[in-house]
């Protein structure tokens, strides 16, 4: 069990996050019965952690949900991550989405990657405190770990740097046969070409997002980057 106290009681939120997990029930992914209890407290523990170092803007603590819990738990609408055994967060920092994607899939191995000890101490005091059996926090830097056998099916990264960037850092630990999942928002045609440009075997891949979940003048979607065969690609 888990306890974290004065949770959060803005009705709308709450409305909100119910009609999220909603969305996902409807596509036919398994929510877990004490799913909406987590994803609140952690929203909790945001807004308390956000006063010591900050892990969210300050305009958007009264937004938890909508500004960031539901992209988080759209990319399950745009890939199957409830098949994926394991993941990495990239360049955590407050947990996003690597924490929403562990408390909606308890059976998926969540690694959250953070080179700033704060955030560490953060996400590490997040994971005790949501009982969260399913995640590590590792505290480093993605360019610096590249040889440490740390081998995980996907990487996902929100906001975290520019296409190329992302997958030099990843593949030391996506291997030959895993995928990097980048959340992206606004034009991002010259990163995918700048990709290709230095990683000519790669297949880039935009995914939509579900609608009900992202709206789409919010110009938010998923890339999806893996080797592929020679001449590589962008779909």
């Amino acid at each position: 069990m888990f306890h974290v106290k004065h949770l959060p009681a803005d009705e709308k939120e709450i409305a909100e996050l119910r009609n999220t997990l909603a969305i996902l029930q409807s596509a036919g992914i398994s929510v877990p019965g004490d799913a909406e209890s987590r994803l609140l407290a952690y929203a909790n523990l945001i807004r308390a952690g956000n006063a010591k170092t900050q892990l969210i803007s300050r305009n958007d603590l009264a937004h938890v949900v909508r500004r960031h819990f539901r992209e988080c738990l759209a990319v399950a609408s745009a890939y199957p991550v409830s098949d994926v055994p394991s993941l990495l967060d990239l360049g955590a920092g407050a947990g996003l989405p690597g924490i929403p994607l562990a408390i909606v899939f308890p059976a998926q191995a969540v690694t959250l990657l953070e080179s700033k000890r704060k955030r560490v101490r953060f996400l590490q005091h997040a994971k005790d405190a949501l009982a969260l059996e399913n995640v590590t926090v590792l505290a480093g830097r993605a360019e610096e770990l590249q040889n440490s056998q740390l081998h995980r099916d996907v990487v996902i990264a929100r906001a975290v740097a520019p296409l190329d960037k992302l997958w030099k850092w990843s593949r030391g630990f996506v291997g030959e046969q895993g995928v990097l999942l980048a959340m992206k928002g606004g034009e991002i045609a010259a990163e995918q070409a700048l990709l290709m440009k230095k990683y000519p075997h790669v297949l880039s891949t935009r995914v939509e997002y579900d609608h009900e979940l992202v709206q789409p003048e919010l110009e938010r979607y998923l890339l999806v980057v893996r080797q592929g065969k020679k001449g590589g690609g962008i779909e």
